[in-house]
């Protein structure tokens, strides 16, 4: 955040969050919600090819993608493609007549910073569009480009 404000470049976010991956856990396993977990973050290092953008597992099943000088549309592109790619490869074959099938919701932002904005209320933000989404119907994109 403190480059972007000293460089007078966008920031773009996207928060994404397994839909309903406790079930996931609970009808096929931990190890099962551990490969879906594995299956998610290589497809989000596929995406995220700039040593400049940050790529990171948060806490359970929500990661982030920070996309260093991205504007909105940049963020929203990145977001439907990782959300088509998702849905292309849903399923995670435990054995060849069992698999498991799981889809994301996506929350999407851009802020140009300026002086005295923190990360932390970018990240709330983005965070609300994520909500968002999951209670649109989840395996979807939320958009957000106001900044409080």
């Amino acid at each position: 955040m403190k480059i972007a404000v000293e460089e007078s470049k966008p920031l773009g976010m996207l928060l994404i969050d397994i839909d309903d991956f406790k079930q996931i856990n609970d009808k096929y396993g931990h190890q099962v919600g551990d490969q879906v977990l594995r299956v998610l973050a290589r497809e989000l290092t596929t995406l995220v090819k700039r040593d400049s953008d940050v790529c990171a597992r948060i806490g359970g099943d929500e990661f982030v993608v920070i996309i260093d000088g991205a504007s909105m549309d940049i963020a929203i592109s990145m977001g439907k493609r990782l959300l088509e790619k998702i849905q292309s490869l849903n399923t995670v074959a435990m054995s060849p007549s069992n698999v498991c099938n799981f889809t994301v919701s996506i929350g999407v932002n851009s802020v140009l910073p300026t002086e005295g904005n923190s990360f932390s209320k970018f990240m709330n933000s983005t965070d609300r569009v994520l909500y968002a989404a999951k209670e649109s119907g989840k395996n979807t994109m939320v958009v957000n480009s106001m900044y409080p």
